[in-house]
């Protein structure tokens, strides 16, 4: 019988080649779309799901709980002392591993010199985490002082194929290179591990405090410095939330002055505050953007890709429903013949649904090879390395296969309900009318374009979101600025020779220096005028006396910065607008603020993303102790690349060894949208494909139709009906249905687009054509391709239509 069924089946795909490949395009497009979506989602709520310790392994994260408003504000960053007084004081405790953060510097192999991020870590790294050695020992990794642990893609980048273990690497640590042994080569990190570097050194006093001087000064209070990722692996039964619960003791124990601390800023500032340490559990970082902003994941675009790929899939199986209740007619006789010679209605049934499988399955098949095909391009849209193969896994094979088999029940579910329903004396009499379905088709149909109105209107206010973004006047000079990494030891002496030498270039106008480049890096401090007053979170930047006229950035009272005025160089500050208002001075010139005296405000200007309001900023000429990060010239050639090339011999000549690193400012500041313009961009395919595949399903519903009708136009033909007008009859319902869906998704778009620009403090007004030209695309798209159809039977000879078949 099964054997039957698919004979069957097989016969009528080939009868109806233009239906069969509507939906076969339509599902496999879907579910192609949906494959894509799962590798992203599964990525991200996979992440250090690795590890054999896993469910042991947690982040101590210090928290400051504002009793008062509820905000929490969020530390990972801890005291070096931290993991061995968590080992000697908590049982619970089996090890304890400590990580910075990745820093780049500069790593030598013979001649050639490149930038790395090198991290710090305890010699534990490796028995905490499960990161398999492809050479060496583990037990041994980072157990002395020279030792280094580097990856497999980083070996095979500075050793070839060849066995690194006992061979140097030269890392500028400080202001000279030094030698670092190979001690093990570690397996590639995953790319779904919150682990991210290739490069650790030991975290030993003797290594570690050739860059952190406070780890070997006595005098130095270690705990006051928080520097250091904390992972404690728990021992096998200890419980998360008891060990939670014993911290406060630790902290206080650590901490003895901080209680008094909190119960002074309570007396004299009403502020509520707890402190304390919080376990996150490894597998939760990447998702809990509170925890680590920077490199975590809202879950929230995991759920909305999630709820994209059913919206997709629904499409799809609309499509299907839709084009089988077309045809419903065409298979009216073969229903009544098969009841008549003895087939019972759940047959029937199984029959059709089993036809709707298959097509699904079919569909499956297809979309395997269009997600391989289109995976690349979405790897570079998502910024992922999504794996092919974890298509393949048994978990995912069978999400997949279930869910594929889930779309074609319910497409085929009320198809396979509607024929195997049929009255066999009506159909006969060719009495039987999908109106019988009532109003179902037209909900379906109108359902059918809600979706692709909404996703494309969204997509519409995003791009001009994402405009306004990237064409708002900043309030600075961003256009033909270069920034150049000043990643030598003597960065002063460096400046003033660069400078002399780029200056005789005709293409550089002027030149000047800064300690942070403000997308780059930044420092930021907690001022206020007075003990009084609220602590303020203000931006701190070092700049050369011209950094304001080369930028462009407008100085509105107070003068700027004068190097042959001793107290400039010593206690003068220039502050922005929005810091005024956040210390809340009335007569800003000539106050004093953390021991500096304010001598200019400079206009408002927008250095970070529009996402958020203008911060306070203060800006300070260099003193002694500050570096000069990065060097900034204002070029006026066209030919930017001869001038870039130009001043990249310069460097050769100063510092022959180090890279040449620069990006040109504009491209930075447009660098702080691309999160924006990927998702914009992935939006963007997927409401293209909304609108094919609704438009795929309308254009076989029409085919149908006008199959159905062709008597019908022949006679009107006859009878002196014009083409458009006949244009106008067989189309005027369905374009009134997508109006309809115009109409209902409308107010939804606009729910979901007020409530994504609410991000923004700097945002577009939502004008009424941003809702009318998706609306108008749509109509266009749909109403041609309800014309393609309808156009060859109204211009069919009316005697071919009338003949007698």
């Amino acid at each position: 019988m099964i054997r039957n069924y698919l004979l069957i089946a097989l016969r009528n795909f080939r009868k109806y080649k233009a239906f069969t490949l509507i939906n076969l395009l339509g599902l496999s497009i879907a579910l192609a779309c949906t494959m894509l979506i799962y590798l992203f989602v599964a990525h991200e709520f996979s992440y250090d799901d690795f590890h054999t310790h896993k469910d042991r392994i947690y982040l101590i994260v210090s928290y400051e709980q504002h009793l008062d408003s509820s905000a929490v504000d969020y530390t990972i960053a801890q005291p070096y002392p931290l993991g061995p007084a968590l080992l000697e004081d908590m049982p619970e405790v089996e090890r304890f591993v400590r990580i910075t953060y990745g820093r780049k510097r500069f790593v030598q192999k013979d001649d050639e010199v490149f930038e790395e991020e090198i991290a710090y870590a305890d010699s534990s790294l490796f028995t905490v985490f499960s990161l398999p050695m492809r050479y060496g020992n583990a037990d041994y990794a980072l157990t002395k002082p020279n030792a280094i642990a580097i990856s497999e893609k980083a070996a095979k980048k500075y050793f070839g194929e060849a066995n690194p273990l006992g061979q140097t690497l030269s890392i500028r640590i400080g202001s000279e290179f030094e030698d670092y042994e190979v001690t093990v080569v570690f397996e590639d990190i995953p790319s779904n591990s919150i682990l991210r570097s290739d490069f650790f050194l030991p975290m030993m006093k003797e290594t570690l405090g050739k860059s952190a001087s406070y780890i070997n000064d006595p005098d130095q209070d270690a705990w006051g410095v928080s520097a250091y990722m904390t992972y404690l692996l728990l021992q096998e039964n200890a419980s998360a939330s008891a060990l939670e619960d014993k911290l406060l003791v630790l902290r206080n124990k650590y901490y003895p002055t901080e209680a008094d601390y909190l119960t002074k800023r309570e007396e004299e500032f009403g502020e509520k505050i707890k402190r304390n340490f919080h376990l996150q559990k490894l597998t939760g970082i990447h998702l809990d953007a509170e925890i680590i902003s920077s490199t975590s994941s809202k879950p929230i675009y995991s759920y909305i890709l999630s709820g994209i790929a059913g919206c997709i899939l629904l499409l799809a199986s609309i499509n299907f429903t839709l084009l089988a209740i077309s045809r419903s007619n065409s298979r009216a006789k073969e229903v009544g013949i098969r009841k008549v010679v003895g087939a019972r209605r759940s047959q029937l049934i199984v029959q059709f649904w089993g036809e709707a499988i298959l097509t699904s399955i079919l569909a499956l098949l297809l979309a395997f090879l269009i997600s391989g095909l289109a995976l690349p391009m979405f790897n570079e849209m998502s910024q992922k390395d999504l794996s092919f193969a974890t298509l393949f896994q048994p978990l995912s094979f069978t999400v997949l296969l279930g869910l594929t088999l889930f779309t074609g029940i319910i497409a085929g579910a009320y198809p396979s309900l509607l024929l195997a329903g049929l009255n066999t004396l009506s159909v006969f009499k060719n009495k039987i009318s999908t109106r019988k379905s009532g109003a179902l088709p037209q909900v379906l149909m109108a359902t059918q374009f809600v979706l692709p109105v909404i996703f494309l209107t969204i997509t519409t206010v995003m791009i001009e979101q994402l405009n306004y973004m990237r064409h708002k006047d900043l309030g600075f000079q961003t256009a033909q600025i270069l920034v150049i990494n000043n990643n030598t030891t003597a960065q002063a002496q460096t400046f003033v020779r660069f400078s002399q030498l780029a200056n005789q270039q005709k293409e550089v106008r002027q030149i000047t220096a800064t300690d942070a480049a403000f997308t780059k890096s930044g420092i930021a401090y907690y001022m206020r005028k007075s003990e009084e007053e609220q602590l303020q979170f203000v931006w701190a930047y070092h700049v050369k006396p011209n950094f304001f006229n080369m930028l462009d950035i407008q100085i509105v009272q107070g003068r700027a910065f004068d190097e042959n005025i001793a107290s400039d160089s010593t206690d003068a500050m220039i502050v922005n607008g929005a810091f005024v208002k956040a210390l809340d001075l009335a007569d800003p010139i000539g106050e004093e603020v953390e021991g500096s005296t304010i001598i200019g405000i400079v206009e408002d200007f927008h250095f970070q993303s529009l996402e958020g309001e203008i911060e306070p900023v203060a800006f300070y000429l260099p003193k002694q102790r500050h570096t000069l990060d990065y060097m900034l010239v204002q070029l006026q050639s066209n030919n930017l690349p001869e001038s870039v090339s130009a001043l990249s011999g310069i460097w050769k000549e100063i510092a022959p060894d180090l890279p040449f690193q620069y990006s040109f400012m504009d491209e930075d500041m447009q660098a702080l949208y691309e999160d924006d313009a990927r998702w914009t961009s992935i939006l963007q395919w997927i409401s293209g494909l909304s609108v094919f595949i609704a438009c795929m399903g309308l254009i076989g519903v029409m085919g149908l139709t006008v199959a159905k009708r062709t008597k019908e136009i022949g006679i009107r033909k006859v009878l002196g009906a014009s083409v458009s007008s006949l244009l106008l009859l067989l189309s005027r319902d369905y374009i009134k249905l997508i109006l309809i869906a115009f109409g209902v998704a409308i107010p939804i778009a606009n729910y979901c687009i007020t409530e994504w620009l609410q991000n923004f403090a700097y945002r577009i007004e939502v004008q009424w054509w941003l809702f009318a030209i998706p609306g108008i695309v749509i109509l266009l798209i749909a109403a041609i391709s309800v014309s393609s159809q309808t156009f060859k039977a109204a211009k069919r000879n009316p005697v071919d239509s009338l003949r007698y078949e």
